[in-house]
């Protein structure tokens, strides 16, 4: 989760980055959205914050040799065609695995389970963060989560909070009554 959080990609994503796209040597990480490899935001080259370099020192402590950022040791090594190696999580896993977290949390017990956050929603509110945090829409949110345009990105940043709109009421009511008075 922290890792979709951090980096604002979604569950394919995150289950197919790997070590391998990590480069250490310029402290970035490389990430190729097939979805939009049409646009300018295909090829991303994420530079590695201090957050995100604990989060991938986590993943690699595992203990398993995995070439997946995201992995974990499955009870039994079944040949699986549709992995790459036998510690890939696929994405229906990894939603599952959060329904079953979030559906055990005693702080979410009230809201009804067609209401409670899925995993999308975390890249949603890595969004919204990073907005209230001051980060720049167009030049840093959208381009992180592969937005071709600002408006899908501010989508996403809806309905976590009120928004205030300030305005001021500064119409004069001394020229209003003048008027009224001078008739």
């Amino acid at each position: 989760m922290d890792f979709s959080l951090l980096t604002l990609q979604g569950l394919n994503k995150i289950v197919t980055a790997k070590f391998e796209f990590e480069n250490k040597a310029e402290n970035t990480l490389r990430i190729i959205r097939q979805k939009t490899d049409k646009n300018e935001w295909a090829f991303l080259e994420i530079e590695i914050s201090t957050d995100l370099a604990e989060v991938i020192k986590r993943c690699r402590s595992s203990g398993i040799a995995s070439p997946f950022i995201i992995h974990h040791k499955p009870i039994r090594r079944n040949p699986d065609q549709s992995k790459d190696h036998w510690s890939q999580i696929l994405p229906n896993y990894l939603g599952q695995e959060l329904r079953k977290i979030r559906d055990s949390l005693d702080e979410l017990a009230a809201i009804p389970p067609h209401a409670r956050p899925t995993f999308h929603e975390i890249r949603s509110l890595g969004s919204h963060l990073y907005d209230i945090q001051g980060y720049s829409d167009e030049g840093y949110v959208q381009p992180l989560m592969g937005h071709s345009d600002v408006d899908m990105t501010r989508k996403y940043q809806a309905g976590h909070e009120i928004k205030w709109v300030k305005v001021k009421a500064e119409l004069s009511l001394d020229v209003l009554y003048k008027n009224e008075m001078g008739k």
